[in-house]
């Protein structure tokens, strides 16, 4: 597990804020997914970088997980809103570089993996935007122009999940713990099924119960395996 930080009051700039979820990353930085609407009514994952010398996020979104547009629409007014889950790293049998972590989109018809970035995808990008800033500088163009050049190289695009799944039942609404499997629980919607972090109990507004397992191969696949229905004690 991960150290979480107490960063007091933090500013973000993001509205209509959803879910958010701490990023397994080293415990020498940190890092929050954000899943919020816009002014558009698209569903927008990102994440920011926590400054924790001024208790402040980044005022640019991190590297570690690129702005993503999941869903062009807004997510029903009559459902639970989508719930972001970290997914910690780990070193995948038979792979030579260990299996980034990266976030779950919990809610809708589909459960999305989004993985983090690799360094190296981190560094092309900064080589590739100083190289972009040093061309700007030499063309002559009106300030208005430079503006709009800089605001397109920030368009935020949709960018494919590493892995998806049909979500065949109902809204994603309850949990049952992995070690009080007697105790029902409604103010969150997974719970750990073991300790890679790669398997989650899930249940929907109907007591369907389900195991949602992320397979770190190479190709990343997720699964969905129903377990039967649960209903309330009293």
């Amino acid at each position: 597990m991960y150290p979480h930080p107490d960063p007091g009051d933090s500013r973000v700039s993001e509205l209509n804020i959803l879910s958010l979820a701490f990023l397994p990353v080293p415990s020498d930085n940190h890092s929050i997914a954000i899943l919020h609407l816009d002014h558009s009514q698209n569903l927008q994952l990102l994440a920011r970088d926590l400054i924790l010398s001024d208790s402040e996020l980044s005022s640019e979104p991190s590297l570690l997980l690129p702005p993503t547009i999941v869903s062009s629409s807004a997510p029903p007014l009559t459902e639970a809103p989508p719930k972001l889950v970290g997914v910690p790293p780990r070193r995948s049998k038979g792979a030579e570089e260990p299996i980034l972590g990266g976030v779950l989109v919990l809610g809708g018809r589909k459960i999305r993996f989004f993985e983090l970035s690799s360094e190296d995808w981190q560094e092309k990008y900064r080589k590739k935007q100083r190289k972009l800033e040093s061309q700007k500088k030499g063309a002559d163009l009106p300030p208005e122009g430079k503006a709009k050049e800089k605001q397109r190289g920030r368009e935020i695009r949709k960018r494919r999940a590493k892995a998806t799944v049909e979500w065949p039942w109902c809204e994603v609404t309850a949990y049952v713990p992995y070690n009080s499997p007697t105790v029902f629980l409604t103010d969150s919607r997974w719970s750990l099924a073991n300790d890679e972090g790669t398997r989650f109990f899930v249940g929907d507004s109907h007591g369907r119960l389900a195991l949602l397992s992320l397979e770190t191969s190479a190709d990343r696949t997720l699964g969905v395996i129903p377990l039967g229905e649960v209903h309330p004690i009293f």
